[in-house]
């Protein structure tokens, strides 16, 4: 049995645990000025990957930028977006270099996430309720769901792929929202991971400035 599957197996055992966080607000919906949304295609160079961001919606980016004083916006590495959603809801794609660097494993990145799935301020009485392996860009990957009250007592769904690329980076794409807009918002984030794949060589170029 791989150490991936052992992790799985064990996960599905304690699947029912409530993990416990603090109380604030459930969804973040303040972005900061620089750069502009994002429409259309999603070029990450840096990791390795490209996504649409789906018709009617607008990405902001999720890494640190700031407005330099000759007005270019400057930001530190590319590691994805966050788009907010029309029920309310927030999807979002993030990317980085594992902490794993030597030899990752996506059973260790799936029990890291679970972890952090219940860590985040706005959570409380978070519960996982499935647990499932499946593969995105031909890579192996985990989907994950949970359930929870937010701080303003609402019940909200919470799911997440969870992706190993090249064994060096951690692709987490997630969908957050309250429970009565979490099914209408579901075909957005499938869509966003139906149009992933890796970049083209034009559009390497491109980002490089070649």
């Amino acid at each position: 049995m791989t150490r991936a599957r052992r992790v799985l197996t064990a996960l599905i055992t304690i699947g029912c645990t409530v993990l416990t966080g603090g109380a604030s607000s459930a969804l973040n919906s303040e972005f900061q000025s620089c750069p502009p949304p994002i429409t259309g295609i999603y070029i990450n160079d840096d990791h390795g990957y490209v996504f649409t961001v789906p018709a009617g919606l607008a990405g902001r980016s999720q890494s640190p930028c700031t407005d330099e004083p000759d007005g270019q916006c400057s930001c530190l590495a590319s590691h994805g977006l966050q788009m907010l959603l029309p029920e309310g809801g927030v999807l979002s794609v993030y990317s980085s270099f594992t902490a794993w660097l030597d030899h990752p494993h996506l059973g260790d990145l799936l029990r890291e996430q679970l972890w952090r799935f219940g860590d985040k301020p706005a959570l409380s009485e978070l519960q996982i309720v499935e647990v499932q392996k499946t593969k995105i860009m031909g890579e192996s990957a985990f989907w994950i769901r949970g359930i929870y009250t937010g701080s303003d007592g609402e019940q909200y769904k919470k799911g997440m792929y969870v992706v190993l690329l090249n064994h060096s980076v951690e692709l987490l794409i997630q969908l957050t929202a309250k429970e009565s807009g979490y099914a209408k918002s579901l075909p957005l984030l499938k869509a966003v991971v139906t149009s992933l794949r890796p970049p083209t060589k034009k559009e390497k170029q491109f980002m490089r400035g070649e």
